[in-house]
């Protein structure tokens, strides 16, 4: 008998809310995401092998984030180094997506979950700040790219919702 393993798509959308709504509370957190961009407008990226770059991000651990700034904050520093702890204050709540994994075949939602995006601005230039993903981390490589090398490396980001709101913090 020939068992196929099942193809599955994802569908998200956008929830530029400060806070969960209340249909979605119920739904767990799979992934915190924060964005970190420095006063001379570069944008944190990792990589775990200098080809393909991402946003740090992680997941949300309840026995280690009394809260998703927690994570925010443990990922950012496992991914690149760099300890955002001290402006904990200053990260900002951009909203979340509701993501559902849906069985291509069938069309049948098989798992609905959240994830969180999250912006802060340091105050401080790139070239001022040390990286250096910590070790047993599978991130290899953490850099400071501008706005349109940014774009380049990840192709959905100038068109995603939490884009769109970092601009508008920006404007």
């Amino acid at each position: 008998m020939n068992h196929m393993s099942k193809q599955l798509v994802y569908t998200r959308k956008w929830y530029p809310n400060l806070e969960i709504k209340e249909e979605h509370k119920n739904l767990p957190v799979r992934q915190v995401t924060c964005f970190i961009i420095t006063r001379d407008e570069k944008l944190l990226l990792v990589s775990k092998d200098g080809n393909s770059w991402s946003v740090t991000a992680g997941h949300y651990e309840k026995e280690k984030d009394p809260t998703y700034i927690d994570t925010a904050v443990r990922e950012v520093y496992e991914e690149s180094g760099l300890d955002i702890s001290k402006f904990r204050d200053k990260i900002k709540w951009l909203g979340y997506y509701v993501i559902e994994d849906v069985e291509e075949q069938s069309g049948e939602v098989v798992d609905t979950y959240l994830q969180i995006r999250m912006f802060l601005h340091l105050d401080i230039n790139s070239e001022e700040i040390s990286l250096k993903p910590i070790e047993g981390d599978l991130v290899k490589q953490a850099r400071f790219f501008n706005f349109v090398d940014s774009m380049n490396l990840i192709k959905w980001l100038s068109e995603s919702g939490e884009w769109k709101a970092i601009k508008n913090i920006y404007n």
